[in-house]
Parts: structure tokens; sequence; C-alpha cells
């Protein structure tokens, strides 16, 4: 009862809240504008104390407890009763909500003469988690009982077994929670027709790309490592649907510096970052609803039509608000000539928008398809693939060509200064590249962007250590670690922009230069891949309470010598009647050896073996990522 009733209380408290805000300020009351505050500090308490129930009946295996039988069982590690908690939609939804309303906290927390927002911003982040709340309330209540106790939970699925689970759903919920809090400056910007919010939400946005950035990656290497197919992004759904925000949110973070600097712009920037957040709601619709098949959406759910009206109206709200303010948000014309700094910035708007749009119709074409033929069509991952590399070499050319031209126009005299060493960069890593048999037309193609690119971003390290200041080596290190404190927007964007040349290049490379092979092999048979010989040296089985274990034994050779003694496996679950495949991966330089066990009968096993050439980038790229995203938000202190 204590869950279910926090939930009931915090309702209402949620619904007191709004009106306090909506009265105060439309009376102009700081009395009932503080009652509002005070309501929002009680909404997260109340939230707090039903997550910490949830979580107290999770782990002392209260199995009358609907949520707690479904996804945990008396032999669960205590980790992954923990990550039970978000294993749910019912437990998702109390997360999402809690991490709602403590962003909706630190934003009361503020005195009004801190934040003239403050008291809009507070009511649409109540409105939102008063949605969670209320559809938990009548829809999806993780406090559910039963009317017998079962001796037993079912247990977690097996795929969510994993440090993966622990940490991939709610890095993403973060992120989702802190776009709400842009998203609701955006709106109070439009109501008060007050530019200012705009300064409000840097921090807040650049942290919502970090957690979104970070929470995509984990989940490529949770499905690299663990779904044994050797690839990190299948093009799913529900991957698309938290691609696309994430997308437009990059979008925004650019073109923002044009509001900033120029007041130009305002239109598109208010539509990125407001549609940002529509899109996060777009995503849960799409996992919760059901009506796309994908591995990622919740079996059973029931909530399409919630997340679909909220969607719905709070689309029809934004689209009206802006139209009515379309006048306010008309900017001046600051495109005077095509080759410069501003059109380029236009440019990558479009390319992002285009991306997202493109990535939005194959996601939901078997919708569109099921209108008109009745069944669905599903678009496979090569639609994808055919759209978004043309577009991300375009981008990642523009992420290089931006930080050689000019505001305003570029110069003949310019460009051939700022675009002589990139050029040759551009040469050397495509000559490079070529000579290592990167020979396709769009490898090379790849590798000019990346080379272009990367020779851009070193220039723009170079200058700025003082070049034609005579210094030894490491106080031109220093130098640089100087000037990135600041300006550290500028130079924590450059190590960004670095981490994205290597997570494409990784991407690439993974895709084009794969070598796989499927291969049946029997005890002591040698099979060649590149420069490995693979032979299977033992085949058995062992028998769990749970599960059949089905393991084999290879010797790896190299060069005649033997460097590895590979075990994948495949389990079969009795209760679920789930079979899973451990695949086995090695890091060899930049490239991974991926052999995955598929099948056996009669002494004789069917393999899939892999060389993954790059994919190591991708990881070290989003460590980079990681790393340039705090420089940019870390407030250093400066002397």
């Amino acid at each position: 009862m204590i869950g279910f009733a926090s939930l009931v209380v915090a309702a209402v408290v949620m619904e007191l809240t709004v009106v306090f805000y909506v009265v105060g300020l439309y009376r102009k009351r700081s009395d009932l504008e503080r009652f509002g505050d005070h309501g929002v500090k009680a909404s997260f308490a109340l939230f707090t104390l039903a997550s910490i129930y949830l979580l107290y009946l999770l782990l002392t295996k209260d199995f009358n407890n609907l949520y707690v039988s479904t996804h945990t069982n008396r032999n669960l590690p205590t980790v992954y009763v923990v990550s039970a908690f978000w294993a749910g939609q019912e437990g998702s939804l109390l997360l999402w909500g809690w991490l709602t309303s403590l962003t909706a906290l630190i934003v009361a927390r503020k005195q009004i003469s801190v934040d003239k927002f403050k008291p809009y911003v507070a009511t649409i982040l109540i409105i939102v988690q008063l949605f969670f709340v209320l559809t938990m309330i009548f829809a999806s209540n993780p406090f559910e009982r039963q009317r017998s106790t079962p001796a037993d939970g079912q247990g977690l699925n097996p795929l969510l077994q994993d440090p993966g689970m622990v940490l991939h759903p709610p890095t993403l919920f973060v992120g989702y929670a802190l776009i709400a809090v842009p998203f609701a400056y955006a709106m109070a910007g439009l109501m008060t027709k007050d530019e200012e919010w705009l300064s409000k939400i840097r921090t807040w946005t650049l942290l919502s790309w970090l957690f979104l950035s970070l929470g995509i990656a984990l989940g490529g290497w949770w499905s690299y490592h663990v779904l044994g197919w050797g690839g990190y992004w299948a093009w799913d759904p529900v991957e698309n649907a938290s691609l696309m925000p994430w997308l437009i949110i990059t979008a925004f973070l650019h073109s923002v510096v044009i509001q900033e600097g120029k007041k130009g712009m305002k239109l598109w920037n208010m539509l990125l970052i407001t549609f940002s957040f529509l899109l996060v709601i777009y995503a849960a619709f799409l996992t919760r609803s059901g009506i796309i098949q994908s591995i990622h959406s919740f079996s059973g759910s029931s909530l399409g039509q919630y997340f679909g009206i909220f969607l719905g109206i709070s689309t029809i709200a934004t689209v009206a608000l802006i139209a009515k303010r379309y006048v306010w948000l008309k900017s001046r014309n600051i495109f005077e000539a095509y080759l410069s700094k501003e059109s380029a910035f236009l440019f990558n708007n479009l390319l992002f928008t285009v991306l997202t749009l493109l990535i939005m119709l194959g996601t939901i074409f078997p919708l569109l398809s099921e209108a008109v033929r009745g069944y669905q069509v599903r678009v496979g991952p090569g639609y994808f693939q055919q759209t978004a590399s043309p577009l991300s070499v375009m981008l990642i050319f523009l992420m290089g060509l931006c930080p050689l031209i000019a505001w305003r126009q570029a110069s003949v005299a310019s460009l051939k200064r700022n675009l002589t060493f990139p050029f040759l960069i551009t040469i050397a890593t495509t000559i490079v590249l070529y000579s290592l048999g990167v020979t396709q037309l769009g490898g090379m193609v790849v590798s000019a962007s990346i080379g272009f690119s990367l020779g851009s971003i070193l220039q723009e390290f170079y200058r700025a250590t003082d070049p034609e200041d005579s210094m030894p080596l490491g106080k031109r290190f220093l130098t640089l670690f100087s000037a990135a404190k600041q300006h550290q927007r500028r130079y924590g964007g450059y190590i960004i922009h670095l981490s994205m040349i290597l997570i494409i290049g990784g991407i690439a490379g993974s895709t084009f230069y794969e070598n796989s092979s499927m291969v049946t092999l029997g005890i002591d048979e040698p099979f060649v891949l590149g420069p490995y010989t693979i032979e299977m040296t033992d085949l058995y089985s062992t028998q769990e309470a749970e599960r059949q274990l089905y393991f084999v034994l290879l010797d790896i050779y190299k060069g005649g010598s033997k460097i590895y003694e590979a075990d994948p496996s495949v389990a079969y679950f009795f209760d679920r009647e789930m079979t899973i495949r451990y695949p086995w991966v090695k890091s060899q330089g930049l490239s991974d050896l991926y052999l995955i066990y598929e099948s056996s009968a009669e002494g004789r096993a069917t393999f899939t073996f892999k060389i993954i050439p790059q994919v190591t980038l991708i990881w070290v790229g989003t460590i980079l990522g990681i790393l340039g995203s705090i420089v940019t938000i870390w407030k250093f202190k400066r002397k």
C-alpha cells in the first residue's frame, strides 16, 4: 500500500502544484508560487518514497508483488535484482518519473530573482511527472498485488542478466529526463517572449546529449558483446528512436551558436529543442505501444494509447505556441554568402534534419505499408545504411570545413591559407589507407572526409600553441591546455569532433571490410580465417538448474604459434525455451576476432567466424567524446 498510496498522493500534490503556479503567475502572487515550490519538493519526496519502496520489495523478494514475481526469482544475483527495477515498463516509468522530479527539484530550488522562468519551467516539468504518475496509477502499476503468493518468481530474462542492463537503460533515462528541462525553458521563452531562456539551457542540453550518447554507445557495446550476432547496431525501431532525438540535439548544439552570437536561426533552434523532447516521447511510444515489432519493445505493453495521447497533445500545444509566436521568432537575415560560417551552420542543420526524417521514414514504414497493403513491410538495414552513409560523410566533411571559413564571407586568400594543410592530410590519409586495402569507392570517400576533418582539427590545435613562437614541445602542450581552459566550449567541441572521426572510421571499417565465414568443423579440423588458423579441440555440454550449456573449445594460431584458447558457448533456458549464444571476442589492435558457436550435431559444430576491423575505434571514440563533453561542461577555475 505504501508505494501505490505514494503515487496517488503525488498525483494530488502535482495537480495542486500546477494550480498554485498557474494562479500565482496569472495573479502575480509570489506566495502561491512559493506553495508551488513546496509542491515540487513534496512530489520529489513522494516519488523517492515510491522508488525506495519498490526497491525494497525487489530486494526482499516479495513475490506477492506482481512486478517482483515477474522480473526476479530467488536465484537472481543482487545486482540484477536492482536492475530489475527498470527491466519492466512499470519500473522504468517510475525511474523516468523520479529522474524528472529530480530535475524539477533542481529548478524549483532557484530563487525567482535568479531565474524568472522558474514558475513556467517547474509547471511544465510537473505536468510531465503527472503524466507518468497517472499512467502508473491507471495502467501500469508497479505495486500491483496478486491474490496468491507464488513460491518463486519467473526471474529476469537471461538476455538482461548482463552489466549492460545495469548501465544502458538508466543512462538513457537520465538523458530523456534531462532534455525535458530545455524543452520547458523553450516553452517558457515562447510564453513570455523573452530570449533569455536560451542562456539557461546550455548545461542541461549538453548533459542530456552526453547521457544519450553514452546510453547509445553502451547499448551498442551490450549488443556487440552479448547478443552473439557480431554487430553493434541493427537499425531496430527502438534503437532508431533513441538515435533521432540525439541527432536533433546535436544539430541544436551547433546552431545555437548563431543565435547566441548573431541573433539568427531563432525559429530553427526553437523547433530543434522542442522537437528533441517530442522525439523522446515518440521513442517511448514506439517502445511501449507494440505497433512496430522490435526486440527491445516491452512485451504485452498496453501503454501506446497513453503515450500517443500525450505525444499528440504535447505536439499540438508546441506547434500552436510556436505558430502564435512566429513573428517574434523571425530572425534578421544573417546569410550574406554561400561560403560562410553562417551558411555552414545552416547546411549542418539541414543535413541533421534530413537524416532524422529519413530514419523516421524507415522506422515507421511498416505502419505506412500496413495502412496501404494491410500488412507490415519492414525495411532492412540496407535502407538505413544507404541513406545515412552519404549524409554522414557530408557531415564529417562539413565538420572539418566549418572552422576554416570566416563569418559573413570567406575570402580566396583565407581559403588558400586555411585549406592547404587539411587537403594535404586528406591526400596522405587516402594514400595510406588505400595501401592498407581501403580500395572500395565508399571507403575511399569516407577516408578522404575523415582525413580532411582530422587535418582541420589538428590545424586548429596547432594554431592554439602560438606557432610563431619557438618553444619546446612540452610548453606547447601547456599553451594548448591554457587555450582550452580559456575557450572550453570550442576546444571541447574539437575533442568531440575528433571522437566522431574515430567512431565514423570504426563504423566504416567494420561495415565495409568485415571478413566473415560460416563453417562446420570436426575435432582437430583446422580452418583459416585471414592470418588465423582455428581448430576445434573439444565439444561438450553441462546441465544446470535453469539451463543446458553447450561448450566448444578452440585453439587459435597465428604465424604457427598458438595465441589463444577460445570458448564460445550456447545456453538453452528451459523455462523460457530460449537459446542464447555467447560469443568469444578478442581485440587484436584495432580489429576484433569474433567467434560464434551456432550449433552442433554428431561431433561436429557449426560456427560463424569474423574478423571485424577498426571496431575498437568506436569504443575509443566514445571515451574521447565523454572527455570532450566534460571539457565543454566543466567549469574550470581561471586565474
